[in-house]
């Protein structure tokens, strides 16, 4: 028999207890070596940056195969700490998943039991016995995708099997917040959330900028489930409390329920794919003004439903810098072809309101952020997209103030011109439109085989009005215009071939070329056109 004891006092050593776990550093205290086992009484340490207050650590016989080293301690740790001590040890594939797709920062306390099986590997996961409360202190916390949430409080309780919080609660985007943690059940863990917040701040959230127009708060919810191979994570809102200025199909009063849905798949990797869907206008809703009484059934609108699908770009270091592309479309299902590069529309609509889409796009940023040519560095270093094309189906549209029967409508932006292509009843053939030309005005260059021109008509009747700018700074509503018809019709009448060459000079034009000829008829004539009711005449 006999007895063996060693005793000895240890001042700043880095102390390496186990393989594929981090080293706790400048280790203060007494170890004890006693027959086969072993006790380590730790005063005072750190791992990372988290100080660790008394914890024991011990093996009760090196004899047996495999050991266990056994960790019972508490540490004053900061959420940066503990989110790295998960993502270096083996939890990571674990209850630690959730760190990959959140950074958490701030004070807490961590109090810590484990049991780990030493020399045998392939036990160490099935012996291995964890059991850890981690509080929070106010602390914060920003997901790879959503807002910074600030003054966390609550515990998460964990183990080598599972993840549970208690009460955890915050503020993000001005408002107060919950969130829990669990077990997902097919494997990772599931952070749910939910809140309140102004639409004009979700940019962090939705794939692009909310545009000025809309306004208003609203309650929202979702998930972040993270795994091994990622995370996903879904927003759900009913968008109540939203106001929407823009014409059809995205006009919304504060009391009409439109349900947004947003789903990122593969977040934050190069493979990442998102969707968002928001429901159509509701027909014979019954108002509702309390957020908490449920709204009378109503029927969804399809041709006002919004299904889009948007890729984002990332550097070398797995920073997003903005949207790769992205389809959206109206009334119909965005599809699941390749994304191309850019932002595309496609879909069908009863009417397309040209001329009060052309004045809301104008105003959807404030002038600073207007003025930016698109695609180019914004100032917080990420960069826009741009709009690629568009491949649309109305029931009409309304353009310049003139009306014009259903149409397959189809464009592609190449430099500084849009390239049209249009066939209906009114119109078809080729169109070529620069926005920005003529102290952007716009130049319209058309080549088609007949176009028919009825009487302008006054805006769409229930049609929200959209804010434009003063008399003063008001674009000229006419652009300049090449265009050539070889059957040409006005108020019914068919005329000819209409040879057209005009300049916008103001409100009005200055025509150079205005000809008509049908057979050996031709006709004429230059001047300047001038609207009904323009103060100058």
């Amino acid at each position: 028999g006999g007895n063996f004891r060693f005793a000895a006092k240890v001042k700043d050593v880095d102390f390496r207890y186990a393989a594929a776990w981090p080293t706790a550093e400048n280790v203060s205290g007494e170890l004890v070596f006693q027959n086969t086992g072993f006790t380590a009484k730790i005063e005072t340490g750190q791992f990372f940056g988290a100080k660790v207050k008394a914890t024991t650590i011990a093996v009760d016989d090196f004899a047996a195969r495999p050991y266990l080293l056994s960790i019972n301690g508490e540490a004053d740790a900061r959420g940066e700490d503990v989110a790295r001590f998960m993502r270096e040890s083996p939890l990571i594939n674990g209850v630690g998943a959730f760190t990959k797709s959140v950074v958490v920062e701030g004070p807490g306390l961590l109090e810590l039991q484990m049991k780990l099986p030493i020399g045998a590997p392939d036990v160490a996961k099935t012996l291995t016995r964890i059991s850890g409360k981690y509080t929070l202190r106010r602390g914060q916390a920003k997901p790879v995708v959503g807002p910074l949430v600030t003054a966390l409080t609550g515990t998460v309780v964990f183990s080598e099997s599972g993840v549970k919080s208690n009460g955890i609660t915050g503020i993000a985007y001005g408002n107060p917040l919950t969130l829990s943690i669990a077990n997902a059940a097919d494997g990772g863990v599931v952070t749910e959330f939910a809140g309140r917040g102004d639409v004009s701040q979700m940019g962090d959230v939705l794939p692009f900028q909310m545009p000025q127009q809309v306004k208003g708060l609203t309650d929202f919810s979702g998930r972040v489930t993270t795994r091994e191979g990622g995370a996903e994570i879904a927003i759900d809102s009913s968008l109540l409390g939203v106001t929407s200025t823009l014409p059809a199909p995205l006009a919304k009063r504060g009391d009409e329920l439109r349900k947004l849905h947003l789903s990122i798949a593969n977040t934050g990797q190069v493979s990442e794919k998102i969707r968002l869907t928001v429901a159509g206008a509701l027909t014979d809703a019954a108002p509702t003004t309390t957020p908490t009484l449920t709204p009378m059934p109503a029927t969804e609108a399809p041709a006002s439903r919004i299904d889009g699908r948007f890729q984002r770009r990332f550097d070398s270091n797995g920073i997003a810098l903005g949207l790769r592309g992205g389809v959206i479309s109206v009334g119909a299902v965005a599809g699941d072809a390749p994304l191309p590069e850019g932002l595309w529309f496609s879909g069908t609509m009863p009417l397309l309101d040209f001329d009060l889409w052309r004045q809301a796009v104008e105003n959807f940023y404030p002038p600073v952020v207007a003025t930016r040519v698109v695609g180019t560095p914004r100032e917080d270093g990420r960069s826009g997209i741009e709009v690629a094309g568009f491949d649309f189906k109305l029931g009409g549209l309304v353009a310049y103030g003139r009306p014009f029967d259903a149409m397959t409508l189809k464009g592609r932006h190449s430099g500084q011109d849009w390239r049209l292509t249009v066939d209906s009843d009114d119109a078809v053939g080729d169109i070529s439109w620069r926005a920005g030309a003529f102290k952007d005005a716009g130049a319209v260059r058309a080549r088609l085989q007949k176009l028919v021109v009825a009487d302008e008509v006054p805006p769409p009747k229930g049609s929200i009005a959209v804010p434009v700018q003063s008399d003063a700074g008001r674009v000229a509503d006419f652009p300049a215009l090449d265009i050539i018809a070889e059957k040409f019709t006005y108020k019914d009448r068919e005329l000819g071939k209409l040879e057209l060459r005009a300049m916008p000079i103001g409100d009005n034009w200055r025509v150079d070329q205005l000809s008509i000829s049908i057979g050996h008829a031709r006709m004429e004539m230059t001047g300047l056109w001038q609207r009904y009711g323009d103060p100058q005449r």
